[in-house]
């Protein structure tokens, strides 16, 4: 987390301000606090709008012209005729005329070379070559852009070296004239845990990004600057596995970047917050290439990222932050839900029939015939099968199931909103035996008027879930097998669900533990909500933290326009399950049926929730169970009567 706080707060307040932050789960990135206030950092989508000033003049561009800064710059100064000076901590370079042509045999064939005179002389030979190659790059670089017309001019300088940034801004200007736009993209990245980061390289990375950027400001306060474009990179909004000290850097740019506008309020300023690059750049390397794939990263062409770049300059940098990224990252880390409507009537109606999660791009006018709604299940990246295992084999939990239920429903009478599920009924489990996508249909057909609410507003849906079972070869066994049924009520109208709060006693709570993968049933982090609980005489209460639901759907999703609290159900589920092995009988048990699930508003992410689980009756190997699940203001998200449950046999 980023917490921001006024330089003259309390350092008592701020202390307590991380941890209430650190108290209460949450999913915002960023918070600032001031004098008991709390705001947050909220995104906003749209596309860059209104008019600015053209580049022009003399660019001073840091970055050591190398990757994406000077792709960018030569492509900036062939579009508007700029004269470039390039800055990079490389010395100048010295490039053997025969080296200029070299085909990669050849190259491996001189990195050899280089690598084995560096050893004889005593040196390191990792390092040797790696000068070689950024000689390489910077004079292709420069004969590129002399190539294309452009008057550039590289220089070996330190950007955080004031004395020495001030030589050559000087030089600059007597030969170019004042400078008029600064392009800082320099930067250096070295992922590794952060217990193992080197302090001098984190104090290179923080020197590059920061101290570049102040002596930068400070440097040219004299110059007619126009623009001030600063390259972060989405780490520093995100933050990524490895990069701490490189996401701390681009933040603090972010920041630096957005305090100038207010100094120079005649320069056009911004940080762009870059997605990796596909073309050019770090992300070009191997070893960081082969990291970002591993977590199903979509590069972004260089084409696409000069073209928002160019936008953002002619409509005059309106803002002082820019993240550019794709839907799939988006969506990780700013869900639907975070920015959807409190109200406890949102997602209800048409908007809702559009954007079902897992019906979104259905066709539905196939149901009013009743004809079957395919959905593909994978076990490979939907974190709801993932972290949901019977004897270590994905099982589609039932939550999941209730929400394609009511999904269709919502399918069959637009318009409406999903009030109950009765008449539930877990007929087979579906497992996934092997990593291939599973097809699972849903089909309905009409019920009648709801015998609860009895009006024209007011309808019922009969639903089923079925799926082939087919062998691990691949053979099919049965088709269509019925994994699990309902009748789903929908209303035109809602109104909330009335129940009588939780009234939680005061005696002490008990962690919740939780089962390592391998056992018998197997929940993981997206599902265990389930924080603390305390047992009366046949009655359990839980504190449930409800995560977003994108952590339980996957990026791929949409959790637009969801209707069952997934993740904080199946944690009353899991509540439900301590007290009957407490209190009824220990043994793994699984889910049989329920008679009604009355559904409230859907749980704010990070929402503090109890659930009130209790024991009804005991029926051979069955037992039959009543919750509620309350939320953080005392409303009623969830009220279950007639949950039955039957035990597994050893």
């Amino acid at each position: 987390k980023i917490i921001d706080s006024p330089a003259a707060e309390p350092p008592r307040e701020i202390v307590s301000y991380m941890l209430r932050e650190l108290a209460v789960p949450s999913y915002d990135a960023e918070s600032a606090w001031s004098l008991g206030k709390r705001c947050t950092v909220k995104r906003t989508c749209r596309s860059a709008k209104g008019s600015g000033r053209v580049p022009q003049g003399t660019w001073v561009c840091t970055g050591g012209a190398r990757g994406i800064t000077a792709y960018v710059a030569g492509e900036l100064a062939w579009h508007y005729g700029l004269r470039l000076h390039l800055i990079g901590t490389a010395p100048q370079p010295q490039v053997l005329e025969s080296w200029r042509e070299l085909a990669a045999p050849e190259l491996r064939q001189l990195r050899v070379q280089i690598m084995q005179q560096a050893r004889e002389q005593g040196q390191n030979t990792v390092k040797a070559w790696q000068n070689v190659e950024k000689a390489l790059e910077i004079d292709a670089t420069l004969r590129r852009l002399k190539s294309m017309g452009i008057q550039a001019t590289y220089h070996s300088c330190d950007v955080a070296d004031c004395d020495a940034l001030q030589v050559v801004l000087a030089g600059i200007r007597r030969t170019d004239g004042p400078i008029q736009g600064i392009l800082h993209g320099a930067g250096v990245g070295s992922d590794s845990r952060f217990d193992h980061k080197r302090p001098d390289k984190v104090d290179q990375g923080i020197r590059a990004k920061v101290d570049g950027a102040l002596a930068l400001m400070e440097l040219t306060r004299d110059d007619p600057l126009q623009h001030f474009v600063g390259f972060g990179s989405i780490s520093g909004r995100f933050g990524a596995n490895g990069h701490t000290d490189y996401s701390l850097a681009n933040d603090m740019l972010a920041k630096l970047v957005d305090w100038y506008r207010g100094q120079r309020p005649d320069v056009a300023a911004t940080t762009f917050h870059w997605h990796a690059w596909g073309d050019v750049g770090m992300a070009t390397k191997a070893d960081t290439r082969l990291g970002l794939e591993m977590i199903d990263m979509q590069f972004m062409p260089a084409k696409e990222g000069l073209a928002h770049l160019v936008n953002e300059l002619e409509a005059g940098l309106p803002e002082a932050e820019v993240l550019i990224t794709d839907d799939k990252y988006h969506r990780t880390f700013y869900p639907d839900e975070l920015s959807a409507s409190t109200d406890d009537t949102a997602n209800v109606g048409e908007e809702a029939e559009r954007q079902l999660p897992f019906l979104a791009k259905q066709d539905f006018r196939s149901v009013a015939n009743q004809q079957p709604i395919e959905v593909e299940l994978d076990p490979q990246t939907d974190p709801f099968l993932i972290e949901h295992r019977l004897d270590d084999i994905p099982l589609l939990p039932i939550v999941i199931g209730l929400e394609l239920l009511c999904e269709v429903a919502l399918g069959a009478v637009p318009g409406s909103r999903v009030t109950a599920v009765r008449a539930i009924e877990a007929i087979n489990g579906l497992k996934f035996h092997t990593n291939q996508i599973q097809t699972v249909r849903l089909v309905t057909s009409p019920a009648g008027l709801s015998t609860h609410q009895p009006s024209a507003a007011s309808s019922t849906v009969r639903c089923e879930l079925t799926a082939d079972v087919c062998s691990r070869s691949g053979k099919l066994i049965e088709a269509n097998r019925a994994v699990l049924r309902g009748v789903v009520e929908l209303s035109k109208e809602w109104s909330p669900v009335q129940r009588r709060a939780a009234s939680v006693p005061d005696g002490p709570w008990q962690p919740v533990q939780y089962a390592d993968r391998g056992s018998r049933f197997y929940v993981g982090p997206p599902l265990r909500c389930l924080r603390k609980i305390q047992f009366g005489q046949g009655v359990l209460w839980g504190r449930i933290a409800a995560p977003a639901l994108i952590d339980l759907s996957g990026p791929r999703r949409s959790v637009s326009g969801w209707v069952v609290p997934s993740a904080a159900l199946d944690a009353c589920l899991y509540a439900t399950g301590l007290l009957a092995w407490s209190q009824v009988q220990a043994g793994a048990h699984l889910p049989v049926s329920f008679g009604e699930i009355r559904l409230g508003r859907l749980p704010h992410a990070g929402e503090a929730c109890v659930v009130e689980s209790r024991f009804v009756k005991r029926e051979a190997r069955e037992a039959v169970f009543d919750f509620s699940l309350f939320g953080s203001d005392g409303s009623t998200l969830l009220d279950v009567s007639e949950y039955r449950v039957v035990w597994l046999s050893p």
